[in-house]
C-alpha cells in the first residue's frame, strides 16, 4: 500500500480484491463518460458482480498480473492493470491499462500507479516487456508513458470509432528487466 500526498488530501494505492467488484464496476461505467479516451463508453462496462470477482481472483494467483486502485475518502478514482500472456510464449509480455477520474488527473495518481507496475513487473520472475495501447489524442497519457521510457511500437489505424469518427491507436512498449 502507497499513501500518496496530493493538493485534495491522502489518496491510498493498493492492490483491488474481490470486495472491490462492485466498486470497481461503478468505477468503470462512470469514468469512461468523461472523456472519449477508453476502448468503451459510459455505462458500456458490462459484467457482472460475480465476474468481477473472478477476474479480481485470477490477478492474485497469477504471478504476471497486478490490478491496483486508489482510493479517495473510500472511493475508487483511479485503477490500473497490468495482464500478463497466459501462454508460456506470451507469458512475458504485460498488457497495462490505467483510468485516473479527470477531476484527479495532475496529482501525481497516474504516475505513480505506472511506477508500481513497472516495479512489479521488473520484480517478477516472468515479465520482460510492458505493452499499451493509448488513443492518439490523449496526449498527456503520452507524454506521460514517454517519460517513463515507453516507446512507440506502432498505430493501428482507426482503432476507435466515436460518434461516427475514427481515431488511431497507439501501441507503446517498455522492456523490463
Amino acid at each position: 500500500m502507497v499513501v500518496l500526498d496530493t493538493d485534495v488530501g491522502s489518496i491510498t494505492i493498493r492492490e483491488g480484491n474481490r470486495q472491490d467488484a462492485q466498486k470497481v464496476i461503478t468505477f468503470m461505467n462512470w469514468v469512461t463518460g468523461e472523456v472519449d479516451y477508453h476502448t468503451y463508453g459510459a455505462n458500456d462496462f458490462h459484467i457482472s458482480i460475480e465476474d468481477e470477482i473472478k477476474v479480481l481472483e485470477l490477478f492474485h494467483q497469477r504471478d504476471n498480473c497486478l490490478f491496483l486502485v486508489a482510493e479517495f475518502r473510500g472511493e475508487i478514482v483511479a485503477v490500473a492493470s497490468l495482464s500478463g500472456g497466459i501462454k508460456e510464449r506470451v507469458s512475458h509480455r504485460g498488457t497495462v491499462g490505467i483510468t485516473v477520474a479527470k477531476r484527479f488527473w495532475r496529482l501525481g495518481i497516474g504516475i505513480k500507479m505506472m511506477e508500481l507496475i513497472i516495479r512489479y513487473a521488473e520484480e517478477s520472475k516472468v515479465l520482460t516487456k510492458l505493452e499499451l495501447l493509448v488513443h492518439q489524442n490523449n496526449l498527456p497519457a503520452i507524454k506521460l508513458y514517454n517519460r517513463l521510457g515507453f516507446y512507440r511500437e506502432g498505430v493501428f489505424k482507426r482503432y476507435f470509432k466515436i460518434d461516427g469518427k475514427y481515431y488511431d491507436g497507439i501501441s507503446m512498449g517498455l522492456i523490463v528487466e
